[in-house]
């Protein structure tokens, strides 16, 4: 019997060419778009957002890709590993203006873990992100005046990054990152 995995390896061209056109075309959007495509390369829904959020209907998530741009450049927020985790996802991914996408590619062995969600909420919460600016306030690498909200953005999206790249497959996800 086939599994969603073997699907997806049987269509990954139809379904990355599908991505491809998708991101491209939510490149400049001023607010978020999220497209949910099946293991065929289907888009099975388009879902209209607003400019730090959008949510698709629940009930067509599992075992589906789902993509979404980001207007301000940030990779995952919080919900989206929530979402990627809860909602039973195949795929999620985070297209941004610069050109770059991000993904969260569940492996076949991946289980429910609200461990990976909380472990990325604390990884990236007020209290780290806190401790961070420390950080980089006592080295030099910032100056208290520097903290506007684009630059306290800017760390906490590094500070996402970092989490996943070091601890996204102990979950069970494959994280990447590339060019659109």
């Amino acid at each position: 019997m086939k599994t969603v995995f073997d699907e997806y390896n049987e269509n990954k061209d139809a379904i990355a060419n599908v991505l491809h056109e998708v991101e491209q075309e939510k490149m400049q959007l001023d607010i978020e778009v999220g497209t949910t495509i099946n293991c065929q390369g289907v888009i099975v829904d388009v879902t209209y957002g607003d400019k730090h959020s959008v949510f698709p209907p629940q009930e067509l998530l599992k075992d589906r890709i789902f993509t979404h741009n980001h207007p301000t450049g940030r990779c995952f927020s919080r919900q989206d590993i929530k979402s990627a985790v809860l909602d039973g996802l195949l795929e999620c991914r985070v297209s941004t203006p610069q050109g770059t996408y991000f993904s969260l590619k569940r492996k076949s062995d991946a289980a429910v873990s609200l461990s990976f969600i909380n472990n990325a909420w604390n990884a990236t919460g007020s209290d780290a992100l806190s401790n961070r600016i420390m950080e980089l306030i006592k080295s030099g690498e910032i100056f208290p005046t520097d903290l506007t909200w684009d630059v306290r953005a800017r760390i906490e999206n590094d500070m996402m990054i970092a989490f996943l790249r070091e601890h996204a497959s102990e979950y069970g996800f494959i994280y990447s990152e590339g060019g659109i």
